[in-house]
């Protein structure tokens, strides 16, 4: 999707965003204040997961145990896990 391309374009500053928002443990706001919590996480721990390191691995675990964001820490962990081992 088009999130994967824009972070792509610029890695480090979306990967730096994404460490923040999973770090403060809060849901995303877009335009008009309505909450999108799906697409905003989605996008910050797909960001960790395709371009984080082994320092993200305790982020994730530890988001993995409030529920609001364990699917999406889970599935991140599983994806930088894998990377990271390659």
């Amino acid at each position: 999707g088009w999130l994967l391309d824009f972070v792509a374009c610029y890695p480090s500053d979306c990967l730096a965003v994404s460490r923040c928002f999973i770090d403060d443990g809060v849901d995303a706001q877009f335009y008009h204040r309505v909450p999108n919590r799906e697409d905003g996480m989605t996008f910050a721990f797909d960001a960790v997961a395709i371009y984080g390191d082994r320092s993200d691995i305790e982020r994730l675990r530890g988001r993995s145990r409030v529920h609001r964001f364990a699917r999406h820490a889970l599935a991140a962990l599983k994806r930088l896990e894998g990377s990271v081992a390659e």
